[in-house]
């Protein structure tokens, strides 16, 4: 997951596409650097016709890009013969998305190219926002215990997650059975780990937690509130905060 914070921009790109910045406009694509977009805000000087935002909307319409709005624009300008194009649904602020080709691609292959990298991009909605300032450096802590009969033994389970500002996670599992029987007693104890990254996501229009782990696996937990508590896929967890 690439960000844009002063654009509120998300890009969920795969892991071989990167990000650099230059004065005025974020650089976008492959790591190679053969291809990719520039991304800015749209400017009255992009648009002597007057006519951008008409234009998005006419070709959004035709010919949207991926899930988020986004769409190409043709332009008679041989040198950069289309731009994309992408609304913030929330601010309704335009951004384009200017290819560049240092490959020397031929312009339908580096239209599949810039479309492909146009359905990556979104925004942080307000709910996303607030979820992430929830979450970022928190603790949260479940516990679900059970008892059976006295002496029957009974069993204990406990996940906590450790959500650092950074974007990177642990999660742990801790289970512990115990099995009693005539007196006698056994247990038995389980522990399960994992790190990786965490981010805020839309999913179907509400905000859910994905973590991404060191092998690969990926989790998306949908984001609700119970009182002070934090539910993950419905399950209650208190929330706290991380030590400094």
């Amino acid at each position: 997951m690439l960000r844009i914070p002063e654009f509120r921009m998300l890009i969920d790109a795969p892991a071989e596409c990167g990000l650099a910045s230059a004065p005025g406009v974020y650089l976008f694509g492959p790591v190679h650097g053969q291809f990719g977009l520039g991304v800015t805000r749209a400017d009255p000087a992009d648009d002597p016709a007057g006519d951008l935002a008409s234009q998005y909307e006419l070709m959004a319409a035709l010919g949207p890009v991926g899930a988020n709005g986004a769409t190409i624009l043709n332009r008679r300008d041989p040198a950069v013969p289309f731009i994309g194009a992408i609304r913030n649904p929330d601010t309704a602020e335009l951004f384009l998305l200017a290819p560049f080709n240092h490959a020397r691609l031929a312009e339908p292959e580096l239209r599949r190219e810039c479309a492909r990298l146009l359905g990556y991009v979104s925004f942080v909605s307000p709910a996303m926002e607030a979820w992430i300032a929830v979450l970022s450096g928190a603790a949260l802590v479940s516990a679900d215990a059970y008892r059976s009969t006295p002496g029957a033994g009974g069993y204990t389970v406990e996940e906590r997650y450790a959500l650092r500002p950074d974007g990177i996670y642990e999660w742990v599992k801790e289970t512990q059975v115990t099995v009693g029987a005539g007196g006698l007693s056994a247990s038995r104890t389980g522990r399960e780990h994992a790190v990786g990254s965490w981010d805020v996501v839309d999913v179907s229009g509400r905000p859910a937690l994905r973590l991404d782990d060191a092998n690969g696996n990926r989790r998306v937990l949908a984001l609700d509130r119970r009182g002070p508590d934090v539910l993950l896929d419905g399950v209650r967890f208190a929330l706290g905060r991380l030590r400094s």
